[in-house]
């Protein structure tokens, strides 16, 4: 099966010692070979605070993701 990968934005609500999912936003990134995600994905996730979480409450933490998908079909 031929994959893309996908950027996603991954974030989690921090409370009480437990961290819960709390949403997985596409930023209609699209990569070829996974390496070039995780690349993207690493460089987004090193950004200072200020820089990735604008309007987000400081309780929430963030984390950019790779996802893959079929190649055929996808709509991201």
């Amino acid at each position: 099966m031929d994959i893309v990968w996908g950027l996603f934005l991954y974030s989690l609500i921090n409370g009480m010692g437990f961290d819960v999912s709390h949403s997985i936003t596409n930023l209609n990134s699209t990569f070829f070979l996974k390496e070039e995600c995780i690349y993207s994905a690493r460089e987004m996730n090193t950004k200072a605070r200020e820089e990735k979480h604008v309007g987000i409450e400081r309780s929430v933490q963030t984390r950019y993701v790779c996802i893959a998908f079929p190649k055929s079909g996808i709509s991201l």
